[in-house]
């Protein structure tokens, strides 16, 4: 069944050898690393995980990759099943930093206090509070899995990261309500950056058995927790000391099968490396990395419908309004949040009705730049071709779609008459009455299409009547 001189130890380590000189991550090998070979039935590999996690994400995942490994050995296996074995204890992660007899015996010693208090954590940032989408889902899935099954996940370290105003804060503090919740005995702490620095700097500060107190007190509360979550890490930027205190207390918590939830706002390949430690960038290159994108278009959507649950708005139009805030693209929710608490405090102070109208004509720009021109680049910009080519000969269909969107939206919100707009476009106007029919025709059914073009539409204050 199997190729005897490749294969001569088990299959699933030849599987690995394969892989391992592959471009693939290294802490996604890791994570197949920690799965056990039981044996082959009828083309069939059989693996053994610690954890339904593990063996769902390796399953989703790596299955091409493994099956494709498995070919290139000319093996028979067609199929790969993952059982899982919880009861296997986990074994230590061999770290960098050795650590004495002494320095062991005292993290054996570290007393069960009771559940640290988290500073900093809001009540609303809840896994319920978290509208997940498109943008968000796989981060949000891995902080319920970690919440569900604290240092059982087979992922020691795990890194979120994403633009500001994404949710990175709201994911990692929904973990520990979550674990906090439970009945589960599990000490969970989060921290953000700059209280970490604080901690750090608090074990210089006194006298000498205060310093001592300090530091065990600093030790106990990082390293002795079963779940730890930093957020905004890339902060520590140009702090040396805590940096190597930070890498001690990872290399620690590795050792005894902690694990350790890091956000920041870019990756660590992105940190600045004259102001980073590259044995802690090393450390955090090797975690679980997962991003929360820009909130799409469904997201934005029900994001505005859970906020607004309260807002006093017509209800006959009630679902209007919500499309009509959450359309335009928005870099964050920070900028939806601000709208809200506009129109939140315009209905409270100046006594204003929340109609569609009303609305529109507080949250809308100014109707200026409204040209031939200057649509036809936010279209083309809107998407993603360049703007010289709708003005071509170019009958690409990409580039053809985008032009006559262009010329639809030219003649819903210009005065111009179809030969300038035509002409514009290098077309006679029977093409831009063409185009523009078809167009019409496509929004009848096409609802992604009708946000975009109300996205251009918003950059130039248009109502949409």
């Amino acid at each position: 069944m199997l190729k005897n001189e490749v294969l001569a130890v088990t299959p699933w380590q030849a599987v690995l050898d394969v892989l391992q000189t592959s471009d693939m991550a290294e802490n996604s090998l890791n994570l197949l690393k920690n799965l056990r070979f039981v044996e082959i039935q009828n083309s069939l590999l059989i693996l053994e995980a610690d954890n339904n996690f593990a063996k769902d994400w390796i399953l989703k995942h790596f299955l091409n990759q493994i099956l494709n490994a498995a070919n290139s050995l000319e093996t028979e296996i067609s199929a790969v099943d993952i059982r899982v074995n919880p009861r296997r204890s986990i074994k230590p992660i061999q770290t960098e930093i050795q650590l004495s007899k002494e320095e062991i015996q005292r993290e054996d010693k570290f007393v069960r206090l009771p559940k640290p208090v988290s500073r900093g954590l809001y009540s609303k940032n809840t896994f319920e509070n978290f509208i997940a989408g498109n943008c968000n889902r796989e981060a949000f899935e891995i902080c319920k899995k970690i919440a569900s099954e604290p240092c059982q996940t087979g992922m020691p370290l795990v890194y979120v990261y994403g633009h500001s105003g994404l949710g990175k804060t709201h994911l990692l503090q929904a973990v520990v309500h979550s674990v906090n919740g439970s009945n589960r005995n599990v000490r969970v702490r989060y921290v953000s950056a700059i209280r970490f620095l604080q901690d750090f700097l608090n074990q210089f500060k006194g006298t000498f058995t205060e310093k001592q107190k300090a530091e065990i007190n600093f030790r106990e509360a990082y390293e002795g927790v079963d779940l730890l979550l930093i957020d905004d890490v890339q902060l520590l930027s140009q702090k040396d000391a805590t940096q190597l205190s930070l890498l001690q207390i990872i290399e620690r918590r590795r050792l005894h099968g902690r694990q350790t939830v890091f956000s920041s706002d870019r990756l660590p390949s992105e940190m600045d490396q004259r102001h980073f430690k590259k044995r802690l960038l090393d450390r955090l290159e090797e975690c679980l990395v997962v991003k929360l994108d820009l909130p799409d278009a469904q997201t934005r959507m029900g994001f505005v419908k859970r906020e607004t649950i309260s807002f006093p708005f017509p209800e006959k139009e009630r679902a209007d309004i919500c499309r009509w805030i959450a359309t335009p693209s928005v870099p964050n929710f920070r900028v939806l949040f601000g709208k809200l608490n506009r129109l939140q405090a315009e209905h409270d102070f100046m006594q204003r009705p929340l109609s569609l109208h009303s609305v529109r004509m507080l949250l809308c720009p100014d109707a200026t730049g409204r040209t031939i021109e200057a649509i036809a680049e936010a279209t083309a910009l809107a998407f993603g071709v360049c703007g010289e080519a709708l003005r071509s000969p170019d009958r690409i269909q990409k580039v053809s779609f985008v032009r006559k969107v262009a010329m639809y939206i030219c003649r819903e919100d210009t005065e111009e008459p179809l030969q300038v707009i035509g002409a514009f476009f290098g077309r006679n106007h029977s093409t831009v009455i063409s185009s523009c029919n078809s167009v019409a025709e496509m929004l009848q059914n096409n609802e992604d299409l009708a946000w975009r073009i109300q996205e251009i539409r918003y950059s130039f204050g248009r109502e949409n009547n």
